[in-house]
């Protein structure tokens, strides 16, 4: 069975790729807008990653730095010595019990990640993407794949020194590591002490114009550490701290960075602490819109002379040039914040009284304005916005260059002007021309989000499905990526016979991938919106999927027709956020977003267990269908006895060992334990007894943005798989 499935994923992944070379073999040409026209949109080409699999970067655990008392920066000479292969897995690996389970931890981190930012070398020549576990870096002209530096935390930062060779690299947690980029070799690790990082912060780095000195820039708990090192000797030079203000910017070229606050902006010099000044804020702009700045995501781009600056408020962009009192002018008129993506769902979901019955908890809009960029010459401002379009403009007045159909999350320019590099929402890195904005290449391999995983029935292989179009396939001997499968996934689970894998798409297509036959089909129709769960039957011979639409449907594989539909809400819908059968019968138990969990058996809903106040956020059924697990936003966790078993007594609530939420929570095959991913940790719980087997805690730190988002367990209980939003795969077994 495991050569025969081996040889039908391997068939199908060839096809795959060969119809995905054959997908980005035709641009579109662009029409050539003008000034103050919008040109016609464009077809946005869907790129697929490259066919030969790009290493992964081996992580290994780190203890936590121990910081002392005094804020002044010192450099470490000496670093973790990590190879660029991928990691293999030992060929025997130990069943995880309850005797052995206190011996788990990380062995690897599988895929690129997503990109957090990007870099272009000044002399246009390598493009530097930086991911939770490093930097890749890639021939900017064709995206080729040159080498990866690994770093021990996440990338937020990324600086090429003035001659290109050395490249420096701000991570979280207060570290520089400064490699030589020709060799891939590691200069130095540059590290801040007497820094407590519990709090999310923020770092970047820059070389001076001159390459002399390293300058960090952190921000965390409203204040700015400001440190600087010798490129000669890497001695320290300079340490201080200034207060942060409502908004700021660095200006490496005019060795500065404006801190905006009450009503003045605060000009400090990176290089002299006692070197500051003070200019009035534009006296026609309300304070509200300086505000808005960090509450929006906004950003600010200052000329490299420092004599003006862009500020992207979120809704509005500004132009200020410092010597005068009034703004030059104002870019207004976007479509005001969109809605709450809360309320974005699809009739099927209103209720009886035409509204939806849920309320959202976080009010969030999106504001309209995604990013800004000043190019290299002052010249032009690129302008991203959340509508799905990217607009260029002359600096100087406004007036509109061209327009295209794309949306950016970030952007780096050529120094020449000739091409720009954007990163879009999906995690995509597009390389266009400056001249019309006109697609050139599209690089696929840094998705923007995981969904989901599953682990293939004879365990050799694992399904993870992304945002970028593209279920990846990993190798679980060695972490190799063996190919890729067409669609965003955000659920999947292979059929127990191995023969099929069910995919539920993004968009609410529902797949079926035949992978004897190399083939796959679509399930008339879908659904309105998301798939949140897909499960097959007992005999196989049908399939069932969930979706934030508040409907479950249930597929004839046979005939590929639905058989029914279900709106389990009936007149007050809610939205499914996870579905799970029971193999006790030909009932399935859904998970209804803040609404408890419900059986459906046949036409018939019924409520499981739905305690108020409280919002679960995963569900698993145990291997025996004998118990239904949950965990929640508040930090506990409840196994409830699934009707028709023989387990006796009620739902079981467990106290987790930290105040954080759990996010995903799987069995282990054999039912004995039930594992829970919280936000900064891995907890084994005895399922016979309540006992806290184990509590692992894994790097590097979510910072309370980069959370687990699911997890699995090898069939054969040696191997656990723990997806987190930035599209890294932990892997984590027994180590002796």
């Amino acid at each position: 069975m495991k050569a025969h499935w081996t040889k039908a994923l391997i068939s199908l992944l060839i096809i795959s790729l060969s119809l995905a070379g054959c997908r980005t073999a035709v641009i579109e040409t662009t029409a050539t807008p003008t000034a103050t026209t919008a040109p016609t949109k464009t077809a946005t080409l869907t790129p697929s990653p490259t066919s030969s699999p790009t290493q992964a970067l081996t992580r290994t655990p780190s203890p936590e730095p121990t910081f002392t008392a005094s804020p002044t920066p010192s450099e470490t000479v000496q670093w973790d010595q990590r190879g660029l292969s991928l990691t293999p897995i030992p060929l025997f690996n130990q069943v995880i019990t309850h005797e052995n389970v206190s011996q788990v931890d990380a062995l690897a981190v599988w895929g690129n990640g997503k990109a957090n930012t990007m870099a272009l070398s000044p002399d246009n020549a390598v493009l530097a993407v930086g991911t939770g576990i490093g930097v890749y870096l890639y021939e900017s002209v064709d995206f080729l794949f040159l080498r990866a530096l690994p770093t021990l935390f996440n990338v937020q930062s990324i600086a090429f020194s003035p001659d290109s060779r050395s490249i420096a690299l701000g991570q979280s947690e207060g570290y520089i590591d400064v490699y030589e980029v020709a060799s891939g070799t590691l200069i130095t690790r540059l590290e801040m002490t007497g820094i407590s990082f519990a709090n999310p912060h923020q770092i970047t780095a820059h070389f001076s114009p001159d390459g002399a000195y390293v300058t960090s820039i952190l921000e965390i708990d409203r204040n700015i550490f400001i440190n600087r090192w010798n490129t000669a000797d890497w001695s320290p030079t300079t340490a201080f701290v200034i207060p942060a203000g409502l908004a700021s910017y660095v200006n490496p070229s005019a060795d500065l960075i404006g801190i905006i606050d009450e009503a003045v902006l605060r000009l400090q010099s990176l290089s002299f602490p006692g070197d500051s000044r003070a200019l009035p804020l534009p006296t026609s702009e309300p304070r509200t819109f300086w505000e808005t700045i960090p509450l929006l995501s906004g950003n600010i781009e200052p000329s490299p002379a420092g004599d003006f600056l862009l500020v992207n408020n979120g809704t509005a962009v500004l132009h200020w040039r410092l010597s005068e009192e009034t703004p030059t002018y104002r870019l207004s008129g976007y479509h005001g914040p969109t809605p709450d993506p809360c309320y974005a769902a699809p009739n099927t979901c209103r209720n009886a009284r035409g509204g939806f019955s849920w309320v959202c908890a976080s009010g969030r809009a999106v504001p309209p304005i995604e990013t800004i960029r000043l190019t290299p010459d002052n010249a032009l401002l690129l302008v991203s916005l959340a509508d799905q379009r990217t607009e260029l403009r002359r600096s100087s007045n406004g007036s509109l260059v061209w327009e295209v159909a794309a949306q950016f999350t970030d952007t780096v320019f050529s120094t020449d002007m000739d091409y720009f590099y954007g990163l879009t929402p999906s995690g995509a890195i597009e390389k266009r021309t400056v001249s019309d904005g006109a697609l050139l290449f599209a690089l696929n391999q840094h998705p923007a989000q995981l969904f989901t995983l599953a682990f293939s029935p004879d365990g050799s292989t694992l399904a993870a499905g992304y945002s970028d179009g593209w279920i990846r396939v990993f190798s679980s001997l060695t972490g190799e990526l063996l190919g890729v499968l067409d669609g965003s996934a955000t659920a999947l689970q292979f059929s127990r016979d191995g023969r099929l894998l069910g995919a539920g798409m993004q968009d609410g297509t529902v797949r079926v991938f035949e992978l004897a036959e190399g083939r796959f089909y679509d399930l008339f129709n879908g659904h309105l919106d998301t798939v949140t769960g897909i499960q097959f039957s007992r005999n196989l011979d049908a399939l069932i999927s969930s979706s934030l639409d508040c409907t479950t449907s249930t597929w004839d594989l046979g005939g590929r027709f639905r058989r029914q539909t279900m709106q389990p809400g009936g007149r007050d819908p809610f939205q499914i956020a996870g579905l799970q059968r029971s193999i006790l019968d030909d009932s399935f138990f859904i998970l209804a977003r803040g609404n408890g969990v419900y059986q459906v058996t046949g036409s018939e809903t019924g409520v499981l267990f739905a305690p108020p106040e409280i919002n679960f956020s995963a569900l698993t059924v145990s291997p025996n269908g004998a118990l239904v697990a949950l965990t929640s936003t508040a930090p506990s966790i409840w196994l409830i006895p699934a009707p028709g078993s023989d387990v006796p007594g009620g739902p079981r609530e467990w106290e987790l060992t930290t105040e954080a939420p759990g996010h995903a929570l799987a069995f282990t095959p054999d039912g004995a334990m039930v594992i829970v991913a919280q936000t900064e940790n891995l907890a084994f719980w005895s399922v016979s007894d309540g006992r806290v087997l184990a509590d692992l805690t894994f790097l590097p730190s979510s910072q309370g943005a980069n959370l687990p988002v699911d997890l699995a367990v090898s069939p054969d209980s040696s191997l656990i798989a723990l997806g987190r939003q930035d599209g890294l795969i932990h892997i984590f077994a027994v180590v002796d």
